[in-house]
């Protein structure tokens, strides 16, 4: 895995703010460590690797069930006639 996939992992699942940090307590290594990687000093290894990459499904996984259960929500808060559209609209 390049440095430029864990950046860009690293920040889908933890966003902008010391995702670096984050990261590193998910996986349970060094900070320090982590930084070696993004700057292409080290490899990741692959068993780390593989845990960044699940990290990432289970947040994307989240992230499409919490847009569905809020969809639902304010689809059931529709009248009749709304729901009736939206059905037919392919929602």
């Amino acid at each position: 895995m390049s440095p430029a996939d864990v950046i860009t992992l690293g920040l889908c699942i933890y966003g902008s703010r010391r995702f670096k940090t984050a990261l590193a307590r998910a996986l349970g290594v060094s900070p320090r460590l982590v930084h070696y990687w993004l700057a292409g000093r080290c490899r990741v290894p692959h068993g780390h690797a593989k845990l960044i990459l699940l990290l990432y499904k289970k947040r994307h996984d989240r992230r499409v069930i919490d847009a569905y259960q809020e969809f639902r929500a304010v689809a059931d808060s529709l009248p009749s006639w709304a729901k009736a559209a939206l059905l037919i609209a392919g929602g």
